[in-house]
């Protein structure tokens, strides 16, 4: 019931003690003026003159906040005048707003004995007892008020109130049912009462108000929705469609009876029916733009799998388009389905257009990144990054992708700067300083500058030691130019340590080991290695040929290093160890 919920509009009452302090400020202005009108019990002129100013007195001490002056000169009035119902009923008053409930019953019930036809007395007592949560109490004053007063409609809805605190919901349509008939069918009462079904879970009674409201009230679409979607979400489609096409067929402008029918008709399997009325909403450029979105969102979600319902994804998406070829919002959803769809150069072209109009969203200019890069356009992509560098300064992506752009185009040089930049503005985030500093370490080891590369490998392991990527190339690279091999030996070991089969780990420390000239130990590890890998195997072949071939082994040397050029190596250089070999 919580589309219907919120398919209408929902009237709340005000509480009631709400209203009394209007009808309470009548009472004085009126009701009370006739104490000088009235005789009262035997007094005389002077007497009852007396009274009427000390009245006024003690009102106004009570409007000031002298309360406990105020109730003493209203003691006096009711002590000298047992007929002085008024001054009974300001003292309950005050005795209620001080929360001192047992003496403002007792007050307010004397006030009412003296004078049971002043409503306001009995309205106050109503109060009182509503305050202290006796609504047993409070019943019969409401249904003895409605016998007196029966066209006052607020007393009804008052007693329904008390009713729904009782969680007598019944009791509280009945209460409604009463009022209905003496005014006819009221959109006001009827959501009342659907109200009160819903709440008491009887789902079945709370539809048919609605339907009562829709067949009363034909011009209010949100009555005939709601039936709709009560039988769309009970799974009566064809029935929920009738609704959805009454309010279609007086207003075809309604975008949510348009939105509900096409989900009825997906519901039945007629996709097409739908994207047909989906069509009609889309061309209707003053319906809500981000209506639009949500619904291609859906979508999304459902059409990746489904050739009918991609391909009618895009023709709404052409549309939206066309209707709309100035909102950003457009091109980022259209990119979005043909990234997922793998049109990648398409949808770089739509997240372009989303930066032209609109470069305040950075996420967009990520995707675009990623775009390039599944694209392999490296020259687009470093364009692109430094671009967004003038709207994003302070992001750290902006400064990376430059880089990597150079980077893939092997222009390490110009990285250089973008890198370095990255890493600074990267300071505070952790994973990605790391990743920059990695790219710069192999920019710099890339362009033979081996101490800078070193002292970047080492910033690196200072805030993430236990990086493998980072030790193993490390190590590699001081073992290829023979330097400080115990440390390289070291940091080798700690990722053999957390990933014992690796065969790339496996080959760098048995690599190590040959440079170290440890050649029996370094061809167990390198030949673990060559057991264990799976592709890029034609460096550890050809590692291995070496060691076998230091370890006086020519023959399965020769064959290793012929397995390395099958394997896609250095077919020169190895070739050239072959024939050296041979001719020893």
């Amino acid at each position: 019931m919580e589309i219907l919920l919120l398919s209408i509009k929902t009237m709340r009452l005000k509480p009631f003690y709400l209203l009394l302090s209007v009808s309470v400020l009548c009472m004085l202005l009126f009701g009370s003026c006739g104490i000088f009108k009235k005789k009262s019990g035997g007094l005389n002129d002077r007497k009852q003159l007396q009274h009427s100013v000390l009245f006024v007195e003690a009102f106004h001490l009570k409007m000031i906040g002298k309360y406990k002056d105020a109730v003493e000169l209203y003691t006096f009035i009711a002590d000298a005048d047992p007929h002085h119902s008024a001054s009974r009923y300001e003292m309950a008053r005050i005795y209620a707003e001080q929360q001192n409930f047992e003496q403002a019953v007792l007050l307010a019930k004397q006030a009412i004995k003296i004078n049971p036809a002043n409503k306001w007395y009995k309205m106050l007592l109503i109060d009182i007892y509503d305050r202290m949560g006796d609504y047993n109490a409070v019943v019969p004053l409401y249904q003895e008020l409605i016998k007196e007063h029966p066209k006052d409609m607020m007393l009804y809805y008052g007693l329904a109130n008390t009713y729904v605190q009782q969680k007598k919901y019944t009791d509280a349509v009945g209460v409604l049912n009463q009022l209905e008939a003496i005014i006819g069918i009221s959109e006001e009462i009827s959501i009342q009462k659907y109200q009160y079904y819903v709440m008491a879970k009887k789902n079945e009674s709370a539809i048919e108000e609605i339907k009562k409201l829709s067949e009363a009230f034909p011009q209010e679409a949100n009555y005939a929705i709601a039936v709709g979607d009560y039988y769309l979400q009970t799974g009566n489609f064809y029935e929920a469609l009738n609704y959805y096409i009454s309010v279609f067929e007086r207003d075809s402008s309604n975008y949510e009876a348009v939105i509900s029918m096409a989900e009825c008709y997906m519901r039945i399997g007629n996709d097409a029916k739908a994207t047909e009325l989906f069509e009609i909403l889309f061309r209707d450029s003053t319906v809500d733009i981000d209506a639009k979105m949500n619904i291609l969102m859906y979508y999304y979600e459902v059409s990746e799998n489904d050739t009918a319902l991609t391909n009618q994804s895009y023709r709404l998406l052409e549309i939206y388009q066309s209707v709309h070829p100035d909102e950003a919002k457009v091109y980022s959803v259209y990119g979005d389905f043909l990234f997922r769809d793998k049109r990648f150069s398409e949808a770089a072209t739509m997240w372009k257009k989303v930066t032209e109009l609109d470069p305040s969203k950075y996420t967009i200019w990520e995707h675009l990144f990623v775009c390039y890069d599944e694209m392999k356009d490296y020259q687009a992509m470093t364009e692109t990054a430094k671009r967004s560098i003038v709207y994003f300064p302070e992001q750290p992506g902006t400064h990376f992708y430059t880089a990597y752009g150079y980077y893939q185009q092997k222009l390490y040089r110009e990285s250089i700067e973008h890198f370095e930049n990255a890493a600074d503005v990267a300071v505070f985030n952790k994973n990605l300083r790391v990743q920059v500093l990695g790219y710069l370490a192999e920019t710099y080891y890339k362009l033979e500058e081996y101490q800078l590369s070193d002292e970047t490998f080492d910033k690196l392991l200072e805030i993430d030691p236990k990086n493998n990527w980072a030790l193993n190339n490390y190590s590699f690279y001081l073992a290829l130019r023979g330097e400080k091999l115990d440390k390289a030996l070291e940091m080798s070991a700690i990722t053999l340590k957390s990933n014992p089969e690796s065969p790339s780990y496996l080959d760098t420390y048995g690599w190590i080991l040959y440079q170290m000239g440890k050649y029996e130990e370094a061809e167990q590890y390198i030949s673990k290695a060559v057991e264990n890998s799976t592709e890029d195997r034609a460096l550890i072949l050809q590692n291995y040929g070496d060691v076998l071939f230091k370890n006086g082994k020519t023959a399965e040397a020769v064959a290793q290093w012929k397995l390395a050029i099958q394997a896609g190596g250095n077919e020169e250089e190895l070739n050239e160890k072959i024939e050296n070999a041979i001719n020893e």
